[in-house]
């Protein structure tokens, strides 16, 4: 017989006493159980269990569960059993404490006397809140019609240490000349946070202040006073839960509801002189050594997740863990996002069974079903039973870890999926942004692509623009050298016939040879048809002797070639064509702005393993280029950037001249360079 018992968590004392219980009598009868934690009651239609068992108390919104049809009728229809609180339309065992909580007050009230009183209540919904918070003010209200003078007040928080520490503290800052004489909390929990903070208060008035809780859990015993408490009879309430389920299956009559008394247990924290009662138990210490050492796994397996960046270096850090913490099975099943509604399928990313594990990197994608039914027997086969625990990041449930073991680890397995939830969480976010990275990468490298094609289509454009640029001035060259040449030097042949004995005629001869040599100078350098036969040196070499003349000496222009024959610069006319215009474009500026006195042109090769490139040079030693200018981008500077771009060349334009020829440049000089790879 297989059966399933659901609760909150087994890292609560009342939680993990009341599933001794049920493992205590499982064994006696010889029935498998599986512990189904936190709110995961939608695996019972995949979970092959005889019946089901429901830690009532433990289960916050259970009722809104129960009372929907689809609750009930995912169990397919199974045996259903409430423990601890009455359920309507299912079978439930009652912890009866209305008549114990009653006694601890009228033992304060009428024993003790006292007249100050504060309730620190759990959650003010919960079923167990409202009838111990009920039955404080029902009875004080009785001793005031009584006509005794009694203050009192309640505050509320979790049913947790920690929560009751903070509220107690917020209370305190708020009333700090009022010390209650007793504080009754809605359960031991409570009461030991209560405690801790009342100990540590300045004022020796609060040494007084007596303390009372609720449930006789195992932290009642723990530090000094012992705990007044209630005793709920939880153990018991785990066997009976047991048997009675076992009795459902076997389709025994039972009455329901049935009914378990709890008691008032007299210690000292209530004011009480009571001897402490000290019992040692080696089972227990040794449970206690066990629980400890397994704690410190935990920190150290919580420490390992904080760091790791992928699924599968997390799940090498179970495998270690497992090992240490006598796992004998232990696996990890996580919802993708579109398994998150449904909840029928999941991802088995880690599985480990007694001493081996495989990982499967969120690729093996299972269904609930199959996957219970197919480790069905395997399950439930220990005394022990196994555990399931979701895997949760704020309301999302992320997925579940299931593991068995013989030791009492419960509440560091809790821990444990709570290093594995936010692990999990961040391994999640990291992947997301993975994969939003590798979309927007995706997106770029087309749209790259496009603007890719775009640029080769425009250079093509640009390109096919020069080229008739360039086809207009060989042209205009050739009209000039063909026509206006031509028809220049006939005039100034007939003008020197005539110059015989007439000195104007004579001065007019000359002014049109002067113009002759001008115009078929613009006709070279609008088109230097030797480039393809002469190369590119000697006709940089020769525009740089035709600037020099033009400026009538004025701007010195020195010429150096330092580029190895196997540079092959020579090879492309449209490369050569354009460093042409560049340095002749340079050469127009420096002679028309810069004021310098000489120029140098340079141009240098480089044969590297990387490939082969050639640098030009132009630097000169005049008042040089504000960044304004530069900046502004005029006719000729845009030309030379679009033709060193045509031809793949960086072009830069920077303030200074060569250092070793312009020492004493007078504001730095301008230097142009050139990279073009060949």
């Amino acid at each position: 017989m297989k059966i399933a018992v659901y609760m909150n968590s087994l890292s609560q004392n009342y939680q993990r006493m009341f599933y001794r219980g049920v493992q205590k009598r499982a064994k006696e009868l010889g029935v498998n159980t599986v512990c189904i934690q936190n709110d995961l009651t939608f695996l019972s239609k995949h979970i092959p269990a005889d019946a089901a068992i429901f830690l009532t108390p433990s289960l916050s919104g259970i009722k809104d569960f129960i009372f929907e049809k689809s609750f009930s009728n995912q169990f397919n229809g199974i045996p259903l059993l409430c423990a601890g609180n009455a359920v309507p339309g299912i079978s439930s065992i009652i912890v009866q404490s209305e008549e114990a909580m009653q006694d601890l007050m009228n033992h304060l009230l009428d024993v003790h006397g006292y007249t100050n009183l504060l309730y620190v209540g759990g959650t003010e919904s919960h079923p167990d809140n409202i009838l111990r918070e009920g039955i404080f003010k029902k009875t004080i209200q009785k001793r005031k019609h009584a006509g005794v003078n009694i203050q009192y007040e309640c505050i509320h928080t979790s049913f947790t240490e920690y929560t009751s520490m903070i509220a107690l503290e917020e209370w305190i800052n708020r009333n700090p000349g009022n010390i209650p004489q007793v504080i009754v909390c809605a359960n031991d929990n409570i009461a030991v946070g209560v405690r801790r903070i009342v100990q540590i208060q300045e004022n020796p008035q609060w040494t007084k202040t007596a303390i009372t809780g609720f449930d006789d859990i195992d932290c009642s015993l723990l530090g000094y006073p012992d705990l007044t408490t209630v005793h709920q009879p939880v153990n018991e309430l785990g066997e009976i839960s047991l048997e009675t389920a076992y009795r459902l299956v076997q389709r025994e009559k039972i009455v329901f509801p049935k009914k378990i008394d709890s008691k008032l247990i007299i210690r000292q924290s209530c004011g009480c002189k009571v001897e402490r009662n000290f019992t040692y138990n080696i089972s227990e210490e040794k449970e206690k050594g066990i629980a400890e050492r397994t704690e410190q796994y935990v920190t150290q397996l919580g420490r390992h997740l904080n760091r790791t960046d992928s699924f599968q270096s997390t799940c090498r850090h179970l495998d270690s863990f497992a090992a240490y913490s006598g796992l004998q099975y232990f696996s990890i099943l996580l919802f993708s996002e579109s398994g998150q509604m449904k909840k029928e399928m999941a991802n088995l990313v880690y599985e480990y069974n007694l001493g081996t594990s495989d990982f499967y990197d969120l690729q093996k994608s299972v269904s609930l079903k199959d996957f219970f039914n197919s480790r069905s027997q395997f399950f439930f086969e220990n005394d022990e039973g196994s555990v399931i625990c979701s895997l949760t990041s704020g309301k999302k449930i992320l997925g579940f870890m299931i593991y068995r073991t013989q030791q009492k680890i419960h509440s560091q397995m809790y821990n444990c999926s709570l290093f594995l939830s936010a692990a999990i969480e961040r391994l999640n976010s990291l992947n997301a942004l993975e994969k939003e990275v590798q979309k927007r990468t995706k997106k770029l490298l087309i749209a790259n692509e496009k603007l890719k094609v775009e640029s080769e289509r425009r250079i093509k454009v640009e390109a096919q623009v020069l080229k008739v640029g360039e086809l207009e001035r060989q042209r205009f060259s050739m009209d000039l050298h063909d026509d206006i040449c031509q028809r220049l030097a006939g005039i100034s042949m007939i003008c020197k016939g005539l110059s015989k004995d007439n000195p104007p005629i004579e001065e007019l001869s000359l002014l049109i040879d002067e113009t002759l040599h001008r115009t078929r100078l613009y006709a070279h350098n609008s088109f230097p048809t030797d480039l393809k036969s002469e190369g590119l040196k000697r006709n940089l070499e020769s525009l740089c002797e035709a600037v020099q003349k033009e400026s009538l000496n004025a701007l010195k222009v020195l010429f150096e070639w330092k580029v190895p024959k196997r540079c092959g610069i020579d090879k492309d006319p449209i490369r050569q064509i354009n460093i042409f215009r560049i340095v002749q474009e340079a050469l127009h500026n420096t002679m028309k702005h810069s004021k310098a006195d000489t120029v140098l042109v340079s141009v240098s090769g480089e044969i590297q393993k990387s490939g082969q490139k050639v640098k030009v040079i132009i630097s000169d030693n005049g008042i040089g280029i504000s960044k304004k200018k530069s900046d502004r981008n005029g006719m000729g500077l845009t030309s030379m950037k679009y033709r060193a771009d045509q031809i793949g060349a960086k072009f830069t334009i920077k303030k200074g001249g060569v250092p070793a020829l312009f020492k004493n440049a007078p504001s730095g000089g301008c230097t142009l360079e050139l990279v073009i790879p060949v």
